[in-house]
């Protein structure tokens, strides 16, 4: 009694979900510290909303999962624009290892 049950793919949804806004949300930091969060924050005012909306729809076929549908796509869409916009910004960032090699310095060899 009182006990909610959460359906399997509803907590997996969310957790990718979390995942996706845990890479997004950082990222977007950099935008803003840049002062050019404004490519960013129109597109989330306006899909935020879409989502609540889309959350509505996808429930009555799917229930709580429907929601964690909607939720999931907000957060994808969110950091592929992010991941857009940074790299707009920022220009080309590696990848990979290569990535690690930007933070770590070369060794100098005395002349």
């Amino acid at each position: 009694r009182g006990v909610i049950s959460a359906p399997q793919p509803m907590i997996v949804l969310t957790a990718i979900g979390m995942v996706a806004a845990a890479v997004w949300n950082p990222m977007s930091q950099v935008l803003l510290a840049l002062n050019q969060h404004e490519r960013f924050a129109y597109a989330y005012a306006a899909a935020a909303p879409a989502a609540v909306f889309l959350s509505f729809a996808l429930v009555s076929r799917w229930g709580v999962t429907g929601s964690a549908v909607a939720s999931l796509l907000l957060d994808l869409a969110m950091l592929g624009l992010v991941f857009v916009q940074l790299r707009i910004v920022a220009g080309p960032f590696p990848l990979g290892r290569r990535a690690l090699q930007v933070f770590i310095p070369e060794r100098r060899r005395p002349v």
